[in-house]
């Protein structure tokens, strides 16, 4: 009755399985004001698609670049991890929008933003000056945000060894798409499989190929109904596996749901959600496919 009462009170959001939801293509699709209406709601992700979107259609103003940089910005740099390749495409934005308006003060101090968390701390040096003229106050908070950084001591030694240091996992990468190799146990067994790396996702997922691989019977399980993007349910069933573990880490008797993928030729095994990522620290470096874990 715990299991259950846990299992049924989740749901599970799958911004990868099949993407994030689209604006109907009836108006022209989606606009500039949609993503600053994305970022005013924190949905970062639709945020980049918008405002993606609407520079492929002829928006190429200062504000659209600028958009597009915050949002990649805010999905790259967050309190749980740091994705190069974000930054590094936020970085790219935020560049063309100073060129397109050298004058907008929130510009410069995105850009500084980014290029600190990118470990540049002399180009976020360069964009305090710039708003030393423009906007005092944002050349204050941008100094403030570099005397109080600290850059992770992975970022060099991955960037120029391309080895993963002590505390890396190795990694699949398929686009954006991040691949990782979990460990999952029950009882005598243990499979190891590959899971989409998914911070949308409030539970794990595996799919029945892996269940049966660890000897479930499905039959036996908790079923449920979890939530998917566009507000559909789909049919579930709930597991308590003994440990999954993913490089230095591990959980303990953590429950996940056994899913269909719908495909069983795609290359992955489900899902890595936040119940395994909440309170780890890690950065993607997609250059060297690997996954570092910081304290």
């Amino acid at each position: 009755m715990e299991f259950r009462s846990v299992f049924l009170r989740r749901t599970v959001v799958f911004l990868l399985f099949v993407g994030i939801p689209g604006w109907a293509t009836a108006g022209g699709g989606p606009t500039s004001a949609d993503g600053v209406a994305c970022l005013a709601r924190g949905e970062y992700a639709k945020a980049v698609k918008a405002f993606t979107r609407a520079i492929e259609r002829g928006d190429r103003s200062a504000a659209a670049y600028a958009g597009l940089g915050r949002a990649y910005l805010k999905l790259g740099d967050t309190s749980q991890s740091t994705n190069l390749e974000l930054l590094e495409n936020g970085a790219g934005a935020l560049r063309t929008a100073e060129e397109l308006d050298p004058s907008r003060p929130e510009t410069h101090h995105d850009l500084g933003l980014t290029l600190l968390a990118l470990g540049d701390r002399a180009g976020s040096a360069r964009e305090i000056e710039h708003l030393k003229k423009l906007d005092p106050t944002l050349a204050a908070t941008l100094t403030r945000a570099v005397e109080g950084s600290r850059l992770p001591p992975s970022y060099r030694l991955v960037g120029e060894s391309g080895r993963p240091e002590k505390n890396g996992t190795p990694i699949a990468v398929e686009g954006n798409t991040v691949l990782v190799p979990v460990t999952l146990s029950l009882g005598s067994r243990s499979v190891q499989a590959r899971l989409i790396l998914d911070t949308g996702a409030s539970m794990t997922t595996i799919t029945p190929q892996v269940a049966a691989q660890l000897d479930i019977n499905l039959s036996q399980a908790v079923s449920g109904a979890v939530q998917v993007v566009g507000g559909g349910f789909v049919e579930a069933r709930g597991v308590r596996l003994d440990q999954v573990s993913v490089g230095p880490h591990a959980r303990t008797k953590m429950n996940v749901a056994v899913i269909g993928n719908g495909n069983p030729r795609v290359p992955y095994d489900g899902l890595l959600g936040m119940d395994f990522l909440r309170g780890l620290h890690y950065h993607v470096d997609f250059r060297n496919r690997v996954i570092n874990w910081t304290p």
